[in-house]
């Protein structure tokens, strides 16, 4: 009987503790049974939109832009160094060569004309707001076309007696600007910050012997002039558009906004993707694709233009768009954690949630691109989808 006794025993005990939850030692059990947390994945569509220009300064980029590209046309200053090695006023020739690297826009070759600028300016400040009213546009000190390439170099002859008046007076020597009356594309130069064909001068002098001698001359000081002719001024915000437009050469930006009111205070964002459809019939895509970054605006839920700013501070989320995809994601484990971030910065108010602000490389080239607010195309809607998680909760 002793052996049927410890066996009941035992079985007994056995059912008891298959009836009974044990504790574990990390403590998970004193949470509530149906929260122990959660991962939850949303998609929002954005609840408004606007866009704005203003003009670029581009007196640093690695490129130039000369001619016109849809609404938008830019002109070029030039300044010359180097000139100190001619020992006499006695130039014979001057010719500026200047490398084209690629074309917006189709059409013939268009002429230029070169022009005195008579003040001194900075490439890192200049834009044609400034400059249009230091140079001289009744003096004429050249002329010349810009060929309806894709590539390759060009030339100009510059009026020796300008040189000549640069060597008796150094102080007098501010550059030339290029200007033109009508051109059908928009040629991309390399400019004085490239890396390889920059442009430069080559000046043929007789020297105070009596010698012809010659100069080559770098391109000291270069820059972009570019103005937009479009029908809405400069920083004037366009509430919810049908399309939004990041424009290079124009200088447009666009503005996002997603209402992230369902999101938990205490949640943590681990993941977020950024979707935007891209209306290719209105874009303009170099090979390459655009870049296009994002930033939060951290300063004004009105998006008034001329005060606006974003954040730049914080890693920001980037993506590339290309001419033979449909739509913009920013996908790259590097954007889609800078996107978690901004959108976690916003969960906790830090900043409040003002909206994001797209921009591209402006001034390197004209491209062009056109995206949908969902304003005539709901399906298009810019879209984010989130994943977050909240924190479970005690028993107590």
């Amino acid at each position: 009987m002793k052996p049927l006794l410890a066996l009941g025993l035992a079985a007994s005990l056995l059912a008891a503790g298959c009836t009974h939850d044990k504790p574990l030692p990390s403590g998970f059990d004193d949470l509530q049974r149906p929260d122990k947390g959660e991962l939850k994945t949303v998609e929002l569509r954005a609840v408004d939109s606007g866009r704005f220009w203003t003009a670029p300064v581009v007196g640093l980029a690695p490129t130039l832009l000369f001619g016109q590209f849809a609404d938008t046309r830019s002109f070029l200053l030039l300044q010359f160094s180097g000139l100190s090695e001619i020992d006499t006023a006695n130039v014979r020739s001057a010719t500026v060569y200047l490398h084209q690297v690629s074309r917006f826009g189709d059409g013939d070759a268009f002429s230029a004309i070169v022009r005195p600028v008579t003040a001194e300016w900075t490439e890192s400040e200049v834009a044609w707001d400034k400059a249009k009213n230091h140079y001289d546009p009744a003096v004429e000190w050249g002329r010349f076309e810009v060929p309806a390439a894709d590539s390759g170099w060009f030339s100009f002859a510059l009026d020796t007696t300008a040189v000549d008046g640069w060597i008796r007076d150094a102080s007098k020597n501010f550059g030339v600007l290029l200007e033109f009356n009508q051109a059908d594309y928009m040629a991309v130069l390399n400019s004085s910050d490239s890396d390889t064909s920059a442009g430069y001068g080559r000046f043929v002098y007789t020297t105070r012997a009596g010698v012809l001698d010659t100069v080559v001359s770098t391109i000291s000081k270069d820059a972009s002039l570019l103005i937009h002719q479009g029908a809405v001024a400069a920083e004037t915000l366009e509430p919810r558009p049908d399309r939004l437009w990041i424009d290079d050469a124009a200088g447009y930006r666009s503005l996002l906004r997603f209402d992230l009111s369902s999101l938990p205070g205490n949640a943590t964002v681990h993941h977020a993707v950024l979707t935007l459809h891209i209306d290719q019939s209105a874009s303009t895509l170099p090979k390459g694709g655009l870049a296009i970054t994002c930033n939060a605006v951290v300063n004004d839920s009105l998006w008034r233009p001329a005060t606006l700013a974003a954040d730049t501070l914080a890693t920001y989320p980037g993506g590339y768009a290309y001419s033979d995809q449909s739509q913009l994601v920013f996908s790259g484990t590097t954007a889609t954690r800078a996107m978690a971030a901004l959108v976690q910065n916003w969960v906790l108010r830090n900043p409040p949630n003002y909206g994001m602000l797209l921009t591209g490389p402006y001034g390197a080239d004209a491209a062009r691109i056109s995206l949908y607010t969902g304003v005539d195309q709901p399906e298009y809607t810019p879209k984010i989808e989130i994943t977050y998680s909240i924190p479970p909760t005690t028993k107590f």
